[in-house]
């Protein structure tokens, strides 16, 4: 009876290491439990968007202090906050509110994720150069636009992202400033036309 109830007390000990391993390193039971463990998270969030292909889920959260993108990926029976980016919040007329581009394995297959906020009220479509098509969406003024892809494509993929009127003239591009040779990261954002 004492050799039971020691296989017994190893077995729950056991199982007792093994969740708080797979607690401690991430692992949730749902997709939105992993999100929100990342270290990437505040207290009070706000969901703005999400996208879900088999196996990965991508959630866009508004936070005080920027946007946080976070992609989460099925291993087994759980989820796990495998990659998250914060964009830089400025008070720009069109800003992006979450970006993720992501692969499975260094392979073509994976997620990208770009979500747009407008609050000018001439902007009523967002077009991304797509490497097969371009796709041109409206946009609703103060709302989340979201595009989505199943396969990972980077911001080169998919430029120009431009902003356009109603009559489809470029009102603003997401890009780097122009006539400079030095990128920071805060400087890629959209800007008024050249037009």
């Amino acid at each position: 009876m004492k050799t039971n109830h020691k296989i017994a007390l190893i077995v729950i000990n056991a199982l007792l290491l093994l969740t708080l391993f797979f607690y401690f390193s991430g692992y949730r039971l749902t997709a939105q439990q992993a999100a929100k463990a990342s270290p990437f998270m505040e207290e009070d969030v706000q969901l703005t968007g999400e996208v879900q292909y088999d196996g990965i889920h991508v959630f866009l959260y508004k936070t005080e202090k920027n946007p946080v993108t976070i992609l989460t990926v099925k291993q087994g029976f759980l989820w796990r906050n495998v990659v998250s980016s914060r964009q830089h919040d400025f008070p720009d007329p069109v800003r992006t509110v979450g970006w993720m581009s992501y692969s499975i394995n260094d392979s073509k297959e994976g997620a990208t994720v770009l979500g747009v906020v407008s609050d000018d009220p001439g902007v009523k479509y967002i077009e991304v150069e797509h490497p097969r098509e371009g796709i041109k969406k409206e946009i609703e003024t103060g709302e989340v636009l979201i595009f989505e892809w199943p396969e990972r494509y980077t911001y080169d993929d998919l430029k120009p992202i431009t902003a356009l009127s109603e009559k489809g003239e470029i009102l603003y591009e997401y890009r780097y400033p122009r006539d400079t040779g030095v990128h920071k990261s805060e400087e890629f954002k959209w800007y008024p036309s050249d037009n």
